[in-house]
């Protein structure tokens, strides 16, 4: 074990001891005491602790004995040997305290996770498999839980809904999609309410590509809130077309021109012209108010 990287010098002590020292054997057992601190021992080898002590080797020669005095047989030194031992006892003290807090914290993290059945291990475990047997989305267990996902649930039942129409899969399941996923859960109720919310999906055509653009929804569409309390309020329910008072709206621009061109020819056409008197009967003008009016083609 290295020793810590401050030493403890108790100044009061070591003025008492070394009142007869030169700054000189000062600076040196300073130096000898230091490197004993750091590597727990002193080689037993004058030209070394002449070097440790950044002196010349008469230098060192002449203070030796006085700087022995402090240290025992192969320049041990006892009192440093104590004080390390201290530093090592609370480093140990502190490193098993740390273990402990850190399993505590870990088990505190897992009883956490299991209420909500599903851990943050879920987060990347989704792939969609490329053989030709399954397109379906895979779900590895977590090793914190064997309960269901309930996040992989409404996945399952979003495919099973939406899937048929082409809407697309769901790959990866990230911590964002799992904490909306968990609130809309809430939203509605469960996962019964869940799988009720998409059977409603799967019904509406605007959801499914029967619109403008053939857009179609995607699992991330019902995780916004927004969009999944209009899904809920029927906003996107199949509408039944509303029969206008009077009968049909009336046909206008050029469905009306044909409209009144095959009226006018019925009477008179043999069958075998009735493309050429269409053509000359429906030649649309358009006049200074912007209204349209047929040729007569009896002419």
């Amino acid at each position: 074990m290295s020793a810590p990287g401050w030493m403890p010098l108790h100044v009061s002590e070591y003025l008492a001891d070394t009142g007869h020292l030169s700054a000189s054997e000062h600076g040196a057992y300073l130096l000898l005491i230091m490197h004993y601190w750091q590597h727990r021992s002193l080689p037993d080898d004058d030209r070394k602790l002449a070097r440790i002590c950044r002196m010349a080797s008469d230098d060192f020669a002449s203070a030796r004995d006085t700087l022995a005095e402090f240290f025992g047989e192969g320049w041990t030194h006892k009192r440093i040997d104590a004080e390390l031992a201290k530093a090592d006892e609370k480093y140990e003290k502190r490193a098993s305290a740390g273990r402990k807090g850190g399993i505590a914290k870990a088990s505190a993290s897992i009883a956490t996770a299991m209420p909500e059945q599903c851990s943050t291990n879920n987060t990347d475990i989704y792939k969609t498999e490329e053989d030709t047997k399954a397109n379906a989305l895979v779900v590895e267990p977590s090793p914190a839980s064997t309960t269901t996902c309930p996040v992989a649930e409404m996945v399952e039942a979003y495919h099973e809904a939406m899937a048929p129409s082409g809407c697309p899969r769901v790959a990866k399941i990230t911590p964002s999609r799992k904490a909306r996923a968990l609130q809309r859960l809430k939203d509605c109720k469960g996962i019964d309410g869940w799988k009720a919310a998409m059977a409603k999906a799967r019904a509406s055509p605007f959801l499914t590509g029967a619109n403008a653009t053939g857009w179609k929804a995607d699992f991330d569409f019902f995780l916004q809130a927004t969009s999944f309390t209009k899904l809920l309020e029927g906003s996107y329910d199949a509408r039944q077309p509303v029969q206008r008072p009077g009968g049909d709206r009336p046909a206008t621009g050029h469905a009306a021109l044909l409209a009144a061109a095959r009226k006018r020819l019925a009477p008179q056409s043999d069958g075998g012209s009735w493309a050429a008197d269409v053509s000359g009967a429906v030649d649309a003008e358009r006049n200074g108010s912007g209204r349209y009016f047929l040729a007569d083609s009896s002419h």
